[in-house]
């Protein structure tokens, strides 16, 4: 769609709606005391990445993504932020790997061309800690509550979308005003 259009993504992280402990929240957890169970989630949310062509595992754990988003930042500035961004969904959605672990980043960072060592000292020094903070701050002040959201101006859309729906989005504009923000 990048290419298609001649839009520049840009990803924007949005702060967690909870505390996740490092090792992760197991789902039943996350889900207690809502009106649906894990399984019934998951069939869900497998159903739509089906329908979206996207691929999908039936994880059963919820990480903590703020290190995977500072790093993130490092792979755009590498010049890897989308192929980066892929796999971490890819590992995560897919594979239910745990992305707030920095071995798991760190082999993930060198699966993308990017070096492992290097990674891990990002990480350990959390360079890139303010840069995701100003994401958390703009994210609140956009009142963005879910995971996606694109937005392109002054429009949005949430949720996992079809090729169409986003095409939608970006094709109103006029040259020079492309541009889609992803949260």
């Amino acid at each position: 769609m990048r290419r298609e259009f001649d839009i520049n993504v840009k990803y924007i992280f949005r702060f967690p709606s909870r505390d996740i402990p490092p090792e992760g929240l197991d789902m039943e957890e996350v889900l207690k005391g809502k009106d649906i169970s894990v399984k019934d989630a998951m069939n869900t949310m497998k159903f739509q990445a089906e329908t979206l062509k996207m691929p999908f595992g039936m994880h059963t754990m919820m990480y903590d993504s703020r290190l995977a988003q500072e790093l993130s930042k490092w792979a755009e500035e590498k010049g890897k932020g989308h192929e980066f961004h892929a796999e971490v969904f890819r590992i995560y959605f897919v594979d239910g790997e745990n992305i707030s672990d920095m071995n798991v980043l760190a082999k993930l960072a060198e699966t993308v061309g990017l070096a492992p060592e290097e990674a891990r000292e990002v990480l350990e020094n959390r360079t890139f800690k303010e840069a995701v903070d100003r994401d958390w701050e703009y994210s609140r002040d956009q009142r963005i509550m879910a995971i996606p959201t694109y937005k392109n101006k002054d429009r949005r859309m949430v949720g996992a979308k079809s090729y169409d729906s986003l095409a939608s989005l970006v094709t109103p504009l006029k040259a020079g005003e492309k541009e889609m923000v992803f949260l």
